[in-house]
C-alpha cells in the first residue's frame, strides 16, 4: 500500500473541446500474491481519510490480509491508520527509511502508471467532479491505466466478477 501524486491529469471536455489539467492524488493498494490492484483517488492525504478508504475499498471487498507493507508517509503512519490495523488484527509492516525498495512492486506500478498518465488524454472524465463529502465513495480510475503495470494470471479481481 502506498500513496502517490499529485499527478497532472489532462482531460478533454467533450462539449467545449478544451483540454483541462487537474491534480490527482492516488492511494494504491496491491495484493502482491495474486496481483489484484486498486487505485483510489484521494481528496486529502491524512491518516484518517486513508484508513477510511482502505476500509471501504479493500477490507469490505477483498480477503483480509495478514499484514500490510507500507512506507513511512504521514498518511500511512498516523494513529487512525494504525488503529484500523489493530482492530482487524492486521500486522503492520512499515518499510525502513534505509530500505524504501521493500515496497518495490508498488513503486514499479507507480513508475508505469506515471508513464501512462503522462501520455494519455482522458475523454469524458472530469476529475474535479468529486463528491463534497469526505466519506462518500469517490470514483476509481479506469482499469486501462494500470493494466499491464504488473503481471497477473487473472483477468479481473474478485470484486469485478460480481
Amino acid at each position: 500500500m502506498d500513496c502517490t501524486g499529485p499527478w497532472d491529469i489532462t482531460s478533454k471536455n467533450e462539449i467545449t473541446k478544451e483540454l483541462q489539467t487537474e491534480k490527482l492524488d492516488l492511494l494504491t493498494i496491491l495484493d502482491a500474491c495474486l496481483g489484484w490492484v486498486k487505485l483510489i483517488m484521494m481528496k486529502i492525504k491524512m491518516a484518517k481519510y486513508t484508513a477510511h478508504l482502505f476500509d471501504i475499498y479493500w477490507l469490505y471487498q477483498y480477503p483480509q490480509p495478514k499484514q500490510v507493507i507500507y512506507n513511512n508517509g504521514s498518511e500511512l503512519i498516523g494513529f487512525e491508520f494504525q488503529e484500523l490495523h489493530e482492530s482487524y488484527g492486521i500486522g503492520p509492516r512499515p518499510t525502513t527509511v534505509n530500505n524504501l525498495q521493500a515496497n518495490s512492486v508498488i513503486e514499479r506500478l507507480h513508475l508505469t502508471l506515471g508513464n501512462q498518465i503522462c501520455c494519455t488524454t482522458f475523454k469524458g472524465h472530469n476529475f474535479s467532479k468529486k463528491s463534497t463529502s469526505l466519506y462518500k465513495p469517490v470514483p476509481i480510475l479506469p482499469k486501462a491505466l494500470y493494466q499491464g503495470a504488473i503481471p497477473t494470471c487473472l483477468l479481473n479481481s474478485p470484486f469485478e466478477w460480481t
